[in-house]
Parts: structure tokens; C-alpha cells; sequence
């Protein structure tokens, strides 16, 4: 086995800081085709959310050589790896469109595969079987002497240095909030610095908070310091993601493909909503342990509702039955919401139950809002409230005295829960 070269080196950081600070599972390695006896690596990696993608280039200077270079050799070299890491870019996208038009699409492994080796790669793999003509190209080149210059590129390439790449998902925290970044810095036309992307990303973020370009239903911009300014509740939202894969005993397992639906819902959103949904989940723990009775609440972003329930093994012994709750309040919120905007959403339900063994997560992913039964809604609505999600506050519901009682006893609710 040959020694791991600087490039090699490079590779894999850039894959792992997207992996690390955005999520595992959309960041690829590079998939394999075969030459001659042995195996050509297509591209240094991709980043892929659904339809949505880029094609890594890394190249990356010797420590000893580069720190010997002028500052002018060392734009020099940095300008030649980055003509041909476009070059290669160019390369490696047409080596998979070849593979898609001979209905032989490449597979790559998710950074998340690592997580698991006693696991069948294959069980990971994600067959690259979507359009990629409008994937960028992302250039990314590392040296020791991180020489800061402009840069002219051609549409559809961003350029970075391997630094500012780690600032840049330490802001962003997401790999979608990275693939919409790249779609902003094309659209502005800015130049590209290397070694300057600081700048350009506070200059594109006050310009989209300038022109209120922002989630729809929301009042976040894509892109703050969000991240900096709040790290604990940031680390509460991304823990919702972690737990996907190791929140509880499930029963049935769910698939990587499903899994990945589940993140990409919680990925594909700015970070500023991560940090106030991560406050908003503690203030709801906060409010369980100060009170005992269960803890729920809602959130939205664009057609996107996020519903929470908090609660403990105490009043719901049986896995069954809470993920059962947790699926009838996610699915009567769908319908709620669908009512108030008449569009078409979709839901995720995370519910969190305090058990002997710590906090346990199950996850409820839902589009559309059918198969809801009026006695369902009624008792889930009397239990946990209407929500108003326009103005972001809950109307609790009190039946009348002689109506039947929403718990489902068949009693009036005058003999029932009146009261209680």
C-alpha cells in the first residue's frame, strides 16, 4: 500500500470538514471506473442533496517545497493546479454523463459509510443516475504559504482555498446552504479571491439580507453568524440529525435512501433557523421538566413543517404507541398547515422520550396531509392545541359540556375530562 500523498492528504479534508460540519451522508467519495487492470477515481468527491450536486477538485502544494516558495511562485503554482482542477472537473462530469447515457450510472459512498464498516458499502451506495450538466465545479487548493489573489473563473466553477473552505461550512453548517452559497456567488458576478473568501461571503450576506431574499413563510436570511453566536443550540438542532441514525431501538429498520430523505429535510434550512429551533427545543425540555405534561411545538420553513413532542417512557411505556402520537400530531400539524397556505407541504415529526438509558429520538417523515379521521384531529387538537402558523401561537380547545369528549371514551365531556 502506497504512503498518503499531500494530495491525498487534502482530499480527505476537504471531504471530512463537509462531512463534519455539514452532514455525512451527502458528501461522496470519488466513485471508480475501471482502466485497464485497475481503477481510475473519478473527481475528489461530491456533495449530493436529492437532484441537487457539485464535483470536488482538490489540489494540494508539499508543506517543505511550498514554504520555500516567493510569493509570486507560489500564485503561479496555485493558478496551474486550479487550471487543472477545472480541466479535471470538466472531465470527471462527462466520465459520469458517459456512464448515465449507457444506462450504467457510477455509485459513490457516503463519508457516513466510514461511520459503519461492519456495514456493506453497497448498502450506502447512491447511484449517480440524476442530470448533473448544471453541477459545479468545486476547485479547491491548498498551500502552505496561502497566497491570497484574484481569479478569474468560468460559469459553473467556484474556486477556494482549502482554509476558507473550513470557515465557510463553519458558517454554513449545512451542505445544501453550501450548493444554494455557490448558486448566490454565481448570480452576483463578485470576483473570486483566493484566500479572500471572507469577504465575500459577509458582502453576499448583507446583500441578501438588504434585499429581504429569504425563506419563504420566515424571516431568517440564508446566510449570518448564526452559528457563532449561538453554539448550543445549534449543537441541540444538529443533534436531531445525528440521532437519525442512532436515536433508538426502531424495530423495522429504515433504508440510507430514507435516512437521507429525513436529513435533507433537516439540512435544507439557513443556520439561523437551526440555533432558534435548537432554543426552542430546550425551552420545550424545559417546560416538561417544569411541569411534567408533555411538551410539543411546531416550526415551518418555506413548505416545510417541523413538528416536536417531548415526553418521557412514563407516559408512553410503549415505543409503539408514542411513535403512533408522534405521527398523529405530525399528520393533524400537515393538515393545519395545508389549511392555512393551500399548498401542498411535508412534515417531520421528531419526538424525544426521556428513558432509563437517556434521551431517546424517533423520527416520522410525511408528504401529504391524507388519512386523518375527524376523532383523531379532535382528540390531538384538544390535547396539544390548534397552532395559528401565521402568527406563531397555539389556541388551546375546550369542547362543550354536552359534546361528546375527544378522548375517545364515548362520554360527554362533562363526565369526563371536564375539569381535569
Amino acid at each position: 500500500m502506497r504512503a498518503e500523498s499531500t494530495g491525498d492528504k487534502a482530499e480527505k479534508r476537504a471531504q471530512e470538514v463537509a462531512a463534519r460540519l455539514g452532514i455525512a451522508d451527502f458528501v461522496y467519495g470519488q466513485p471508480l471506473v475501471r482502466k485497464g487492470t485497475g481503477w481510475r477515481e473519478v473527481g475528489d468527491g461530491l456533495l449530493v442533496v436529492g437532484d441537487r450536486g457539485a464535483i470536488l477538485q482538490v489540489k494540494s502544494r508539499e508543506r517543505k517545497p511550498g514554504l520555500r516558495d516567493s510569493k509570486d511562485k507560489a500564485e503561479r503554482i496555485v493558478r496551474k493546479y486550479i487550471d487543472a482542477a477545472i480541466r479535471q472537473g470538466y472531465g470527471s462530469k462527462r466520465t459520469i454523463q458517459l456512464y448515465q447515457a449507457s444506462n450504467k450510472p457510477l455509485q459513490a459512498i457516503p463519508a457516513r459509510a466510514l461511520d459503519y464498516p461492519e456495514v456493506r458499502d453497497s448498502i450506502f451506495a447512491l447511484e449517480l443516475s440524476r442530470p448533473c450538466q448544471e453541477w459545479p465545479i468545486i476547485v479547491i487548493v491548498d498551500h502552505p504559504r496561502n497566497p491570497t489573489f484574484t481569479l478569474s473563473v468560468p460559469p459553473g466553477v467556484f474556486c477556494i482555498s482549502l482554509n476558507d473552505w473550513e470557515q465557510l461550512h463553519n458558517k454554513i453548517r449545512s451542505v445544501s446552504g453550501i450548493l444554494r452559497y455557490l448558486d448566490l456567488v454565481s448570480q452576483s458576478q463578485l470576483p473570486t479571491v483566493i484566500g479572500g473568501e471572507r469577504e465575500r461571503f459577509f458582502h453576499l450576506a448583507d446583500v441578501v439580507d438588504d434585499l429581504d431574499i429569504r425563506n419563504r413563510r420566515t424571516t431568517h436570511p440564508w446566510f449570518s453568524t448564526a452559528a457563532y453566536d449561538d453554539p448550543l443550540s445549534l449543537g441541540v438542532y444538529r443533534e436531531l440529525m445525528t440521532k437519525v441514525w442512532t436515536g433508538l431501538p426502531r424495530g423495522p429498520g429504515i433504508s440510507p435512501e430514507e435516512i437521507r430523505t429525513i436529513l435533507a429535510f433537516l439540512d435544507d434550512v439557513p443556520v439561523s433557523i437551526m440555533v432558534s429551533t435548537g432554543r426552542w427545543i430546550m425551552r420545550k425540555r424545559r417546560e416538561f421538566q417544569e411541569t411534567g405534561n408533555p411538551a410539543s411545538g411546531n416550526a415551518s420553513s418555506g413548505n416545510k413543517i417541523l413538528v416536536y413532542l417531548h415526553a418521557s417512557d412514563r407516559q408512553w411505556p410503549d415505543q409503539m404507541q408514542w411513535t403512533t402520537e408522534l405521527t398523529f400530531l405530525t399528520l393533524t400539524r400537515l393538515h393545519e398547515w395545508t389549511e392555512t397556505y393551500n399548498v401542498k407541504g411535508v412534515a417531520l415529526g421528531v419526538g424525544t422520550r426521556e428513558t432509563a438509558n437517556g434521551i431517546e429520538y424517533t423520527h416520522v417523515y410525511l408528504e401529504g396531509a391524507g388519512g386523518l379521521t375527524k376523532e383523531v384531529r379532535d382528540k390531538i387538537e384538544w390535547q396539544y392545541g390548534v397552532p395559528n402558523f401565521r402568527f406563531g401561537h397555539v389556541r388551546e380547545v375546550e369542547p362543550g359540556r354536552n359534546a361528546r369528549c375527544p378522548c375517545g371514551s364515548g362520554l360527554k365531556f362533562k363526565r369526563c375530562h371536564e375539569g381535569s
